[in-house]
């Protein structure tokens, strides 16, 4: 068995959030490392991101057209690794807080999940806002489930209560799993 994680270069620190593409590259958030990495199906490993772009990752996802959104935990923002390797701010200030506005004014406190759906409309776990947000595809940043308060509650949107949300997952109905 070859070993392909040769230190210092490959090993992972707290690997968080992990998603798999249609040719089963897997994406993984390094997160005490600060870096984006992927595993392609021959084991190589290869680090995408990570020179000081992102603090904590944590979620990662890819959708169908190769883009990968990170949950950038401790800058407290949505981020967005497109196929050619270049990094942008998707949503979020780098401030924490909680608000609802367009890409560029929206806050998220500590966001730790993401999924994407077949609109690509990208859903997050805001933990330390006890939320589930949505950043449509025009850019707005709306709280669609959680009120911002800590709790249990089973209910419909914003009634509903969450306490520190971290995963998220879709499925082909476009049901959100937190």
């Amino acid at each position: 068995m070859v070993d392909h994680y040769q230190p210092p270069f490959h090993r992972f620190s707290s690997p968080q959030g992990i998603s798999l593409d249609m040719v089963g590259n897997l994406y993984v958030a390094d997160t005490a490392n600060y870096r984006i990495r992927k595993l392609d199906p021959l084991g190589n490993v290869t680090t995408l991101a990570g020179t000081g772009q992102f603090f904590s990752p944590a979620g990662v996802v890819v959708d169908t057209t190769g883009n990968l959104y990170v949950a950038d935990t401790n800058n407290h923002r949505i981020r967005k690794l497109d196929p050619l390797g270049n990094v942008t701010t998707l949503a979020g200030t780098g401030q924490s807080g909680f608000i609802d506005a367009s890409a560029t004014q929206a806050q998220f406190h500590s966001p730790s999940g993401v999924a994407v759906d077949a609109a690509a409309n990208v859903y997050v776990t805001d933990t330390w806002n006890h939320c589930i947000r949505k950043i449509d595809t025009s850019g707005n940043v709306t709280t669609i489930a959680g009120s911002g308060q800590s709790g249990f509650k089973d209910a419909v949107g914003k009634q509903a209560l969450f306490a520190n949300p971290f995963g998220i997952a879709i499925d082909s109905n476009d049901n959100l799993y937190v």
